[in-house]
């Protein structure tokens, strides 16, 4: 190839480049239009510019490689305007691709991030309904100890503040460490403890290979507060409540167990399985542990067992 057609060829290039930078600020003009009439207007724009673009190859190739040489008829001067126009519509597909390919990603990126404050927000209200009930149970506690005049009941009140100080007001990041959501049951426990007395065996059971590994928070104390709701009621002669808490490479493992009132005693008293605190645990373990997590619920004649394991 001749060196004079190299340097024609890149000179209608650059010439159509130059071009092409109008062209491109016409179709954002355009963008907000009837498709129909967006299109319609792209393609005159485009026909446009490629006779633009055609007169200047010609030029550049009589000029350059015919040494001057002009036609005798102006149409010559619009010869291969269908090539130009040709080129242009691809460009201009590529554009809108690109274009089009860019919103797609951003809308995706967009609804990404409502998705998330969703859920987040979801998660909130979720703590926001356990705060209440959890104050309101262990208020109606201290409410029984202060009509008998009991010397736990200051003792209450300080486990009740510490509990609160960390619901209320740690419990708003994402998530906690495992040694504080143990540390919270173990409270939760030593306080139902000042309530019941001796008449109430309870066990506790913690294994944590990194006390470190992070939860999303207050889920385990749902299980636990269940268990002390409905297995040391006053109609169980013999209350208990067992609790086993493991954690090993990022898996967690609880079983929660305790007594249940007889069945010919039941009436006017809520099931373990109904109540805002177990529909509340499923809620939160579906949103921040979807496909991660399994419960398992085992309901027989005096027990009431629930084996819960999360991949962390």
């Amino acid at each position: 190839m001749r060196p004079v057609w190299v340097f024609i060829i890149l000179l209608n290039a650059t010439a159509g480049w130059l071009l092409s930078i109008p062209l491109r600020y016409a179709f954002r003009k355009v963008s907000s239009l009837y498709p129909p009439v967006m299109l319609l207007v792209v393609l005159l724009c485009c026909y446009a510019v490629a006779l633009l673009w055609t007169v200047m190859k010609n030029l550049h190739y009589w000029e350059l490689y015919k040494f001057g040489y002009r036609p005798e008829d102006w149409y010559y001067y619009f010869k291969g305007s269908l090539n130009s126009f040709f080129i242009l519509m691809c460009w201009s597909g590529l554009y809108y691709g690109i274009k089009n390919y860019q919103l797609l990603q951003k809308e995706k990126q967009n609804a990404l991030k409502s998705s998330a404050m969703a859920h987040q927000a979801h998660i909130k209200m979720l703590r926001y309904q356990l705060n209440p009930h959890f104050l309101f149970n262990t208020l109606n506690n201290l409410y029984a100890l202060t009509l008998a005049k009991s010397d736990v009941a200051p003792a209450v009140v300080m486990k009740l503040s510490d509990m609160l100080d960390y619901i209320l007001y740690q419990c708003n990041e994402p998530t906690v460490t495992m040694q504080q959501e143990v540390d919270l049951i173990q409270s939760y426990i030593d306080l139902e403890k000042l309530r019941h007395g001796a008449r109430l065996q309870v066990t506790f059971q913690s294994e944590l290979d990194n006390p470190n590994t992070s939860i999303a928070p207050l889920i385990l104390l749902s299980l636990v507060e269940n268990a002390f709701k409905h297995g040391a009621h006053h109609r169980i002669q013999q209350p208990m409540i067992d609790i086993y808490l493991r954690v090993a490479d990022r898996e967690l493992y609880m079983m929660v167990e305790n007594t249940k009132v007889p069945q010919q005693f039941m009436e006017g008293i809520i099931s373990a399985n109904q109540g805002i605190g177990k529909v509340n645990l499923q809620r939160q373990l579906t949103l921040n542990y979807y496909k991660l997590h399994h419960l398992t619920i085992e309901d027989t004649e005096e027990i009431y067992r629930v084996t819960l394991t999360i991949n962390l």
